[in-house]
């Protein structure tokens, strides 16, 4: 069976300490489990105790699985404020994000 993995790569901001941007990962992560994702999963990759690298991905059993997740998304006001609340004190820049089938 195909999954349907949406995956992205965080760093944290320049000057702001790791535990914090380590923090706000896993508030994303919570909040997107919360929203319904199957699975999330975390991984960190660092250079310096400044500098946190994060890939985060969530992971879908299908394509329509992923899109009704997507779907959810319009007119939510409760995740937007969540979104609102990060962006007001960012700790993250989003560097990249893909899209993988994982095929067996």
């Amino acid at each position: 069976m195909a999954k349907f993995i949406e995956s992205w790569v965080y760093e944290g901001l320049e000057g702001k300490p790791w535990a914090d941007v380590k923090a706000r990962v896993l508030e994303f992560k919570k909040a997107l489990l919360e929203k319904g994702a199957p699975e999330v999963n975390v991984r960190e990759g660092s250079f310096g105790p400044n500098m946190g690298t994060f890939t985060m991905e969530a992971v879908f059993p299908s394509a329509a699985a992923w899109g009704a997740f997507a779907d959810s998304f319009d007119d939510d006001k409760v995740w937007e404020a969540k979104f609102a609340a990060w962006q007001a004190n960012p700790k993250l820049m989003g560097k990249s994000a893909s899209i993988f089938f994982e095929v067996n």
